[in-house]
């Protein structure tokens, strides 16, 4: 009976350790993966009022890449959105907070103010908990700005070809000036343009 009690809870202890063992070695292999992603990571558990209006979110874990991409420290940890980062557009809220009710996970690409940069966000909820969310990002400013300049230049050139059309078959000087006048007052949105010879 002694030797049967002695290796059942001889196996037990076995099990148990090779268990907490196994899970050390996951929980490491996450963490390596955490800390060497190149995509910024985060959790938020988001504060609500009495009502259920989620109103701030507190960060509660960031990966190194997080720092990388939005030049905040990891000092933010624990801390209010309205303590650092005060002027936080809604929609951010609104989208944790809306993926945190639901459970359904958004994918979103939005400007953030307080560090002039644009962002490709993919949020979930964690462990079906409806206050926390995971947020999985990248900084695509550089991209943003380049779509920016691309669109600028493609309108430019439209401008351009659409002026050239209109000037082309002109010849009188004051048609030639009203024509270019009035289509750059359209081309820039403004109420008012006017041509000055300037000595």
């Amino acid at each position: 009976e002694l030797v049967r009690e002695t290796g059942e809870r001889t196996w037990a202890a076995v099990e148990r350790a090779k268990a907490e063992a196994a899970l050390r070695a996951s929980e490491e292999k996450y963490r390596t993966l955490f800390e060497s992603i190149d995509e910024g990571f985060l959790v938020h558990e988001l504060i609500r009022d009495e009502a259920g209006r989620a109103t701030h979110f507190r960060l509660l874990e960031v990966n190194p890449a997080f720092t990388r991409q939005t030049g905040l420290g990891n000092d933010v940890v624990g801390k209010l959105n309205s303590e650092f980062m005060p002027d936080a557009e809604r929609v951010w809220l609104d989208t944790f907070d809306r993926v945190a009710r639901t459970g359904t996970p958004e994918r979103v690409e939005e400007y953030n103010r307080a560090t002039e940069r644009w962002y490709s966000v993919h949020v979930s909820r964690v462990d079906g908990n409806d206050r926390r969310v995971a947020v999985v990002f990248d900084d695509v400013t550089a991209r943003k700005r380049a779509e920016s300049a691309l669109k600028a230049s493609e309108e430019r050139q439209t401008f351009l070809l659409r002026l050239s059309d209109a000037l082309r078959p002109l010849a009188d000087p004051v048609e030639i000036i009203g024509a270019a006048t009035r289509l750059l007052g359209e081309g820039l949105g403004a109420s008012r343009v006017y041509y000055a010879e300037w000595p």
